[in-house]
């Protein structure tokens, strides 16, 4: 009868198999849970202390802990389990846990956002601020002759060499520039 039963209302192999190899840790599932659950499907077909069985456990466990656990050898996979068990719990903790990134605030990510774009579009404006505005010489590079151009009617370099002034510029009519001696007209 319990034959009968089983044959109607069990697994058959290829459940067994496809549960086997689709088995993985979840969230809250310890290896050793996973291992169990890894041999009852499996059966009496294939030993648990196979290599081959050995390499299916480890590949359904996280990279880190498949990197510790190859580093070391141990005797029998429950024993690699509970080892397992031990680095879960640990990286669970937040102990060694390098690989993981907790995200504890996730409204900050657009306000970083946001701030990103105020200064881009504040970098943008301050590239605009130098066309836009309209140019004027400043103060310092002014050049003398342009000062008091009409007010007096002797340019700048007469004004500052006199009678040796090489130099005249327009609106002044001073006849024979470059020659000490000439006059004005």
């Amino acid at each position: 009868l319990k034959r009968l039963l089983l044959e109607r209302y069990g697994e058959s192999d290829d459940d067994r198999f496809n549960a086997l190899m689709n088995s993985a840790l979840a969230g809250g599932t310890k290896p050793s849970q996973l291992l169990r659950e890894m041999r009852r499907n499996c059966g009496k077909d294939l030993d648990p202390n196979t290599c081959f069985f050995k390499k299916l456990f480890l590949q359904r466990l996280p990279l880190n802990i498949q990197m510790i656990l190859r580093a070391n050898t141990y005797a029998n996979v429950e024993e690699m389990a509970n080892k397992a068990d031990e680095l879960i719990a640990l990286s669970n903790n937040g102990y060694g846990s390098i690989c993981t990134v907790k995200k504890e605030n996730g409204d900050k990510a657009p306000t970083l956002e946001e701030r990103i774009e105020d200064l881009e579009e504040r970098f943008r404006s301050l590239n605009r601020r130098p066309n836009d505005a309209p140019r004027t010489p400043s103060p310092k590079r002014r050049s003398s002759s342009c000062a008091g151009r009409h007010t007096s009617p002797v340019c700048y370099f007469h004004r500052k060499f006199g009678t040796r002034a090489r130099k005249c510029r327009f609106p002044y009519r001073y006849q024979g520039n470059g020659r000490p001696g000439t006059s004005w007209q």
